[in-house]
C-alpha cells in the first residue's frame, strides 16, 4: 500500500513540485445489481481493501495536466478514457464552484482500471476531493458524488 510520502515523492519526480493536496478513494464491489446503481436500481455495493491515489499540485494557469501510473509514458485509448474523468471532475467543479486552478495530477494505486471494481468511481471521488482541498471548497460528501455522476465521459469533451 502507498504512503503519503511514498506518493509526495513519486510527484515530486514527475513535476519537480511537492503536492499541494493527496487524496485517496477504494474501489469497490456490487454484491448484488451490477450496473444497476446509475439506473435508480437497488444495490448492496461494499468497498474494497485496494485504494486509488490522487495527489494535485496547483499550476500558474487553468491547464489540467495528469499522469496515471498504471500506464506510464503510452498514452492508449484506455489512459486518455482514464484522463477523461479527471477533465470530466474539473469541468463539473468549475461549473458548481469557479475558480478552480489548474492543477498537476498524479494518479497512483491498486485499483485496476477495466476489472470491475469501481476504478473510475474512485477516481472520480479521490480526484474531487482533492481538487477541493486545493481550491478551498468544502468537503461534502454527498455532493461530490453527484457532481462525480455528472462528470463522466461522453459528457464531457474528450482530450484530442
Amino acid at each position: 500500500m502507498a504512503t503519503a510520502k511514498l506518493i509526495a515523492d513519486r510527484f515530486r519526480e514527475r513535476f519537480g513540485v511537492a503536492p499541494d493536496a493527496i487524496a485517496s478513494a477504494p474501489g469497490r464491489v456490487n454484491l448484488i445489481g451490477e450496473h444497476t446503481d446509475y439506473n435508480d436500481g437497488f444495490v448492496l455495493p461494499m468497498a474494497i481493501d485496494r485504494r486509488l491515489h490522487v495527489a494535485v499540485a496547483r499550476r500558474a494557469d487553468d491547464t489540467t495536466n495528469s499522469f496515471m501510473e498504471e500506464f506510464g509514458a503510452a498514452q492508449t485509448n484506455e489512459a486518455r478514457r482514464a484522463m477523461d474523468y479527471v477533465d470530466g471532475v474539473m469541468w463539473a467543479l468549475r461549473q458548481e464552484h469557479p475558480p478552480v486552478p489548474g492543477v498537476n495530477v498524479l494518479i497512483t494505486g491498486g485499483v485496476p482500471m477495466g476489472a470491475g471494481l469501481a476504478s473510475s468511481a474512485a477516481l472520480e471521488m479521490a480526484t474531487a476531493r482533492a481538487l477541493c482541498a486545493v481550491a478551498d471548497i468544502s468537503w461534502n460528501p454527498l455532493a461530490a458524488a453527484r457532481l462525480a455522476s455528472g462528470a463522466s465521459p461522453p459528457w464531457v469533451p474528450s482530450r484530442p
